[in-house]
C-alpha cells in the first residue's frame, strides 16, 4: 500500500519552509531605513462627479471607493482618499456631502466640529477661522493628537458650493513634506463641473 500524503499538508509544509527562509529578510527590510520618496511632482486630479479638482502628488495613491473609506456611513456622503507612500499613518481625505437644505458655511462648520469633538478620540478642535482658497470662502479648524508618542495633526478645510459641502482633511505629522503637499492641494483646490 502506497503512502499518500495530503496535498494540503504539502502546501502547509512548503509555506512553513518558505516562511522560515523569508522571515529574516522581511524583518530586516522593515527595520532598514527606506529611501525617501520624491513626491514633489504634482499632477491634476479632477472629479466632475463630485465637483472638485486639485493638484496632488503624482506618486500618492488615490482611492475613490467610498465603501472602503466610509463603510456605508451615509448615502449623502462621498470621499476620495489621497495616501502618500511615506510617512506611515498619513492620509488626506476629501469628504463631499450633499446637504438636504441650504446652510451657511459657519453653521456647517460648527456642526462638523461638534460631531468631531463628540467622538471617542476626545480631540479638541480650534474654533473655525476664515481662510481664502483660490478666492473661495472657507473655514479651517485643527486639532493635535498623540499617536504612539508622535504628535499628529488633524487639519480640516471646509467649503460650500450650493447644496454640496466639502471638507479637505489632513491627518499626519505636524511638520514635513506631507503637510506641505496638503497645503499645495488646498492652494490648488477648485470647483469643477
Amino acid at each position: 500500500m502506497r503512502n499518500k500524503r495530503s496535498p494540503l499538508l504539502a502546501v502547509i509544509l512548503l509555506f512553513a519552509v518558505l516562511l522560515l527562509i523569508a522571515a529574516p529578510l522581511l524583518i530586516r527590510q522593515s527595520i532598514l531605513p527606506q529611501a525617501p520618496v520624491d513626491d514633489s511632482r504634482l499632477i491634476d486630479y479632477r472629479n466632475p462627479k463630485l465637483g472638485f479638482g486639485l493638484q496632488r502628488p503624482e506618486v500618492w495613491e488615490v482611492s475613490e471607493d467610498e465603501n472602503l473609506i466610509l463603510s456605508g456611513i451615509s448615502p449623502t456622503m462621498d470621499a476620495v482618499a489621497f495616501v502618500p507612500k511615506s510617512p506611515p499613518n498619513t492620509f488626506i481625505i476629501m469628504y463631499v456631502q450633499t446637504l438636504s437644505n441650504t446652510e451657511t458655511l459657519e453653521s456647517y462648520a460648527t456642526r462638523q466640529i461638534a460631531d468631531l469633538q463628540g467622538n471617542e478620540s476626545k480631540m479638541r478642535f480650534s474654533p473655525p477661522k476664515p481662510v481664502k482658497i483660490n478666492g473661495l470662502d472657507a473655514l479651517e479648524t485643527e486639532a493635535l493628537s498623540n499617536v504612539n508618542g508622535e504628535a499628529r495633526q488633524l487639519r480640516m478645510i471646509m467649503l460650500l458650493n450650493g447644496l454640496r459641502a466639502y471638507a479637505l482633511t489632513y491627518f499626519g505629522p505636524v511638520g514635513g513634506t506631507a503637510q506641505q503637499r496638503f497645503q499645495s492641494m488646498v492652494d490648488s483646490f477648485e470647483f469643477v463641473r
